[in-house]
């Protein structure tokens, strides 16, 4: 049986089957639950499934509120009195450093 990861705390979630043959997820510890009702769904978690790659690799979490901020250039901010990068919206920490040469990756 194929395995998709819960999009909040990553565990290997098993992919069931409803009566109507549509993919499902529950994640016993989060209490989610994810029910694949479309076709183009249905045919990127066939696609997605049983990967080693994570979804939370896409993803950076602060450590003090838990809040996850999703990696991307456009994401970068550059404080007046601090280093560019990924900060929380909660707390304002810094996540993560800003790559050297962001802004001419952001503009292309």
């Amino acid at each position: 049986m194929s395995t998709f990861p819960c999009p909040l705390c990553d565990v290997a979630l098993e992919i069931g089957t409803t009566k109507k043959q549509k993919p499902y997820m529950i994640c016993e510890p989060c209490g989610l639950q994810i029910f694949v009702r479309y076709q183009k769904g249905i045919d990127r978690l066939e696609e997605l499934s049983g990967r080693e790659v994570s979804l939370m690799d896409g993803f950076v979490v602060c450590k003090s509120c838990d809040v996850a901020v999703r990696k991307s250039l456009h994401s970068i901010q550059e404080p007046l009195f601090g280093k560019a990068g990924l900060y929380c919206p909660s707390c304002e920490e810094l996540l993560l450093k800003a790559p050297p040469n962001w802004k001419e990756k952001r503009k292309g």
